[in-house]
């Protein structure tokens, strides 16, 4: 999109849980895990003209200049994160770029590619590409999320996830001390082309397993009693359909990882998770999803008609070529001065740059 030549999205994500204390208590348990999402971290542009369908995408002659520096500060804002988690110890963390773009497709390949070389040498980084629409075309949506779950490296049996307790003096309005038992190491950044769509929909799905594992640890019960037999009980720390280990995938890492210890099958793991747990996701992720494309494309988002379905209360989505074309339309007509906006806020907008250098040359001249 237009919007792509001044400046891509970055968001920070965060899934928290906690245990409803009594009245009369002075502390609870709590659990939380962070990811992030984001364009991905090179120079690029496409420019929509009225006659072209899929605009090309054209890569910066020095398309990972900065690309280092962001990572070195998505590293650092993880590290101090760790860091509050479990200050009397060296935080030591993981990160792992999970690349939704498609292979088949000329211009997402190029931009992949690019990708995958810009950060080769990166230390701490681990790589996924995950194509997640050919996923999609060739085993449906159950079989691509059951592969994304296979390919990511996130361990049911021993989560990174933080969590601990929450302590407050009776009647004071202080905030709780925190204290934590299991720190948080490996951090997801997802991606797609723009990281909205594609982004969103991996997210919720991702982040379905992620609140089982959280509520795991809070001894909080996940499964739904009435999907359970006949007098079975459903215990608090069971995982809901567990089955062997990796599945296929057709995902590609640059070193290997665990995949789910016990990767559920897609269609008994979403009839046995909680329904009111299940829909409060689904409006959350729907919501999320809208806000984040409102901002960067002035539309909702696209594929919110796959999370829809396990909320059947909630509205139905726009068709995707409707949102398509109103992209389209934004992008002829109001994204330029959108941009404008946008960087005027920032402080990035090129006559505040043009006095802002002329500011620093005559200082220089002065002294």
């Amino acid at each position: 999109y237009q919007r792509r030549v001044h400046g891509g999205n970055s968001y920070e994500c965060e899934l928290f849980s906690w245990v409803t204390p009594d009245p009369s208590a002075t502390s609870t348990r709590f659990a939380r895990t962070a990811w992030f999402q984001g364009t991905v971290p090179l120079r690029f542009k496409t420019t929509p003209t009225v006659l072209s369908l899929d605009p090309p995408l054209e890569l910066h002659h020095e398309s990972s200049q900065g690309t280092s520096e962001y990572l070195r500060k998505l590293k650092k804002e993880i590290a101090s994160t760790l860091s509050l988690d479990q200050p009397k110890k060296t935080p030591a963390g993981r990160t792992v770029l999970v690349n939704l773009l498609r292979r088949e497709h000329d211009d997402e390949n190029l931009l992949s590619t690019a990708y995958e070389r810009t950060i080769a040498n990166q230390d701490g980084i681990d790589y996924v590409h995950y194509d997640w629409h050919a996923s999609v075309d060739t085993k449906g949506v159950e079989g691509a999320v059951e592969g994304l779950w296979a390919a990511l490296p996130i361990d049911n049996e021993h989560p990174s996830i933080s969590s601990g307790t929450l302590a407050w003096a009776p009647g004071e309005s202080r905030p709780p001390q925190t204290s934590c038992d299991t720190v948080q190491t490996t951090h997801l950044r997802l991606n797609c082309a723009d990281s909205l769509d594609r982004t969103n929909l991996a997210s919720f799905f991702v982040s379905l397993v992620i609140m089982q594992a959280q509520l795991r640890l809070l001894k909080v019960r996940i499964c739904d009693p009435r999907s359970t037999p006949a007098g079975n009980s459903c215990s608090p720390l069971e995982w809901i359909c567990p089955t062997s280990s990796r599945r296929n995938s057709t995902a590609t890492t640059s070193s290997p990882m665990p995949g789910l210890s016990l990767a559920p099958q897609f269609n008994q793991y979403m009839k046995r998770y909680n329904r009111l747990l299940l829909e409060e996701m689904c409006a959350m992720f729907v919501e999320k999803g809208d806000i984040q494309a409102e901002i960067y494309t002035d539309s909702p988002a696209m594929h919110t008609d796959i999370i829809r379905e396990f909320a059947p209360e909630l509205p139905s989505a726009r068709s995707g070529s409707f949102i398509s074309l109103q992209r389209r339309c934004a992008n002829l007509f109001t994204d330029p001065r959108r941009d404008e906006q946008s960087t005027l806020l920032l402080g990035r907008h090129p006559a505040m740059m043009a006095a802002e250098d002329k500011e620093k040359r005559v200082a220089r001249i002065g002294a």
